[in-house]
């Protein structure tokens, strides 16, 4: 609907929300799953879209999307803004549903060559019910084998639409000789289920779900790839601490320059996930997941990190998963209240 939404306006100087045409892109087009859609020209939300494996093959360059608006505003603003301090955020839409790209990003994504998640015999059988996420079978998907194929070259093929508009701001930023003082952030709000445990999309407590990409890049910090815990709410104090500002009192979240400085640092021995089903709690070692419904999951990351063995009612366990749940009453507790 290119509207403001719930941004928070005293946040920011300028704001530029991008229009784009979605499922109404020109081009061949195809729904895969088993949603009731709405396809009103002059509506936005609740037409059914929201979770629709819905793919676009656009016709043209793409230009009329809202990731190369965004892209083309982020580097006008940029150019405008190379002499002065600034805080520019950038939001992409894709790889969201629908999947739409300009048909040449598929060329490289046949379906047909598209490989599926491994699918295990009875993995259900150890998750709570409200523990089962949007899945083959809810969606329509199941037994589809060449639609699932569908939905992962769309995917690919938006992701790397996306990654390329990134890549020009990135360019920009090199060619206005701006890298040498700006750091840098790609991250994302949430994973995502690309047939694993036979689940698709977001929601779910498991790590394809629960975990997100995050690179940091900053001046003068050598590039490493770290496996220590973080968590979004450490965003702020990590870029403030960077930018060399004062951390309120009140932050709930981490600095995370320490990792920035040396990989193998920590600053947190474990970290907390929230959906509207139930709670996660992370460690290096263990993932514990709790539903308001009823029910748990505990994973051992070392030796079952795909979480196929779910041993929060194994007795061997029980101080492990006792543990574990002290850790997330704490988190609850210092949670704001509603």
């Amino acid at each position: 609907a290119g509207v403001d939404g719930p941004d928070h306006a005293p946040s920011w100087t300028e704001r530029f929300n991008c229009q784009g045409p979605e499922w109404m892109t020109k081009g061949p087009w195809e729904h895969l799953t088993n949603e009731k859609l709405n396809k009103d020209p002059d509506g936005h939300y609740g037409l059914g879209f929201g979770g629709a494996f819905y793919v676009v093959k656009g016709d043209g360059d793409g230009a009329e999307q809202a990731d190369i608006k965004a892209a083309d505003k982020a580097i006008e603003i940029l150019k405008a803004h190379k002499d002065g301090p600034f805080f520019l955020a950038v939001g992409l839409v894709r790889p969201h549903v629908p999947l739409v790209a300009p048909a040449s990003y598929f060329d490289d994504y046949p379906h047909e060559k598209m490989k599926l998640a491994p699918r295990i015999e009875n993995d259900w059988d150890d998750i709570p019910a409200a523990g089962i996420s949007k899945n083959s079978k809810s969606s329509g998907l199941e037994g589809k084998l060449d639609n699932q194929r569908k939905v992962l070259s769309a995917y690919y093929a938006s992701v790397t639409f996306m990654d390329a508009q990134a890549g020009r701001i990135i360019d920009t930023l090199d060619a206005l000789g701006l890298r040498e003082n700006t750091i840098v952030v790609f991250t994302s709000d949430h994973g995502y289920h690309l047939g694993e445990h036979d689940f698709w999309q977001k929601v779910s407590l498991h790590d394809e779900s629960a975990r997100i990409p995050l690179i940091i890049d900053v001046p003068g910090k050598p590039a490493a790839v770290t496996d220590a815990l973080a968590q979004q709410i450490d965003f702020f104090p990590t870029f403030a601490a960077l930018a060399g500002l004062p951390i309120p009192g009140h932050c709930q979240g981490k600095s995370l320059v320490p990792i920035l400085d040396d990989p193998g640092t920590e600053v947190h021995d474990a970290v907390y996930s929230v959906t509207g089903s139930g709670q996660l709690i992370r460690t290096q070692r263990w993932a514990f997941m709790v539903y308001n419904k009823g029910g748990a999951e505990l994973y051992d990351m070392e030796r079952d990190p795909l979480q196929y063995a779910n041993l929060a009612e194994n007795p061997e366990y029980a101080a492990i998963r006792k543990k574990l749940e002290a850790q997330l009453e704490r988190f609850n507790a210092g949670m704001p209240k509603p």
